[in-house]
């Protein structure tokens, strides 16, 4: 059986050196080390790892540079990830525990807490794999990127059969995720694409479209309204809001309290 493979995405020389020498001797192999966001980013496209252990501030201009991974990753990948910091601050924690880590290590490294951590959640990684059913993805916002191709033009064109349709922005309802697919519903038809929502919201945006959950895109031109129980209407469906988005749904909109 192959040793795992891990990622350390580390600024500091110590830590990267201390972590290598546990991991080495444990078995596992370090198949990437990174020291910037950018570089993580490129050495994961080429070799994605079997676990992550991300430190979350990697230097001067790079606070919180391990949440972003984290959730970038948690858009294209299922491998585990263990945060590592050295400023436990609360705040801090709750950003990255909305990313849905597996770990979360404090600086210095024990190495029983180290090596629990990585065990157990490799395990839960195979069980993932057996089992998907009993693990559902985290509802997590969709990372912002740094280069989008904005939707400007009020029209699209989606593939039907063997041609390709023109579709109106303002024709669509609702946009659905189905694993890796999508389902563009409108009034008329509904469209089938081989693509996931992570990717459709990076490459398009436009200001009828608002992403409300993991799965759902809806168009604020035909919402009906708003249900107490987060659920919006659209053209008579019921679909609710991801609670990672509500904050973002709310300050979108104005909402009026009556007397009655």
């Amino acid at each position: 059986m192959n040793p795992s493979q891990l990622l350390i995405v580390e600024d500091q020389v110590m830590t990267i050196r201390i972590l290598e020498a546990y991991l080495t001797e444990w078995g596992y192999e370090i198949s990437c080390k990174a020291r910037t966001l950018e570089e993580a980013l490129n050495q994961v496209a080429a070799h994605p790892p079997d676990l992550a252990l991300l430190d979350i501030n990697l230097g001067k201009g790079q606070e919180r540079a391990g949440i972003e991974l984290a959730q970038r990753f948690r858009q294209h990948h299922h491998f585990p990830i263990i945060f590592l910091t050295g400023q436990p601050e609360m705040q801090v924690m709750r950003e990255a525990q909305a990313t849905r880590p597996d770990a979360y290590l404090t600086k210095p490294i024990n190495e029983a807490s180290l090596a629990f951590a990585i065990d157990d959640a490799l395990q839960k990684a195979s069980d993932r794999l057996i089992h998907p059913q009993a693990f559902p993805e985290p509802d997590l916002p969709t990372p912002v990127a740094e280069h989008r191709s904005w939707l400007l033009e009020e029209f699209l064109f989606v593939k039907k059969g063997n041609s390709y349709r023109k579709l109106a922005v303002k024709d669509i309802l609702w946009i659905r995720a189905d694993r890796q697919y999508l389902n563009i519903h409108t009034l008329q038809d509904t469209y089938l694409l081989s693509t996931n929502l992570a990717n459709f919201s990076r490459q398009f945006e436009h200001s009828s479209l608002l992403r409300i959950s993991r799965s759902h895109i809806i168009n604020i031109h035909h919402i009906q309204g708003f249900e107490e129980n987060h659920t919006i209407l659209v053209e008579g469906q019921a679909i609710p809001i991801g609670k990672t988005y509500r904050e973002e749904v709310q300050k979108r909109f104005r909402f009026l309290k009556t007397t009655r």
